[in-house]
């Protein structure tokens, strides 16, 4: 074997301690031994999208809409598109209107996809996940 010179190794500096042992970081903010479970994420496309358990979703808008007296009226007629999150669990959560059309439509649009039943949740590497979800509802007066 060969020496090693001794310029070959690197100087180790040493740096003294607080003589307490306490790391710096370590104690900034006081502890209240609550642990935050860390945030789902929410996705916006999976592997396997967000649907609707009861059938047809078309259907059950159509049964379950009611067109308010406002928009007929006034002739109000479009479409609302809704976004929600289905949870892992498939229930329905954070209903906003991303586009309304007034007269009441936007209103109740978002009352029943509050309502629907839960849906099959979404999935990512084979487990349930939240998705964001959007849906257009059209309004059409006959």
């Amino acid at each position: 074997m060969f020496p090693l010179h001794p310029l070959s190794i690197p100087p180790v500096h040493c740096q003294e301690g607080d003589p307490n042992g306490i790391d710096p970081g370590i104690g900034d903010k006081p502890s209240t031994g609550i642990v935050e479970a860390p945030k789902a994420e929410i996705f916006t496309y999976v592997e396997q999208m967000p649907t609707f358990a009861n059938g047809d979703v078309n259907a059950y808008l159509s049964k379950n809409i009611q067109y308010p007296a406002a928009a007929r009226e006034n002739n109000i007629s479009g479409r609302v598109i809704v976004n929600f999150i289905v949870s892992e669990d498939g229930s329905i959560s954070d209903v906003t209107i991303v586009r309304g059309i007034g007269g009441g439509c936007d209103e109740e649009a978002k009352r029943v996809v509050a309502g629907m039943p839960k849906w099959k949740p979404g999935k990512q590497n084979g487990r349930p996940v939240k998705v964001r979800f959007t849906l257009p509802i059209l309004f059409k007066l006959e």
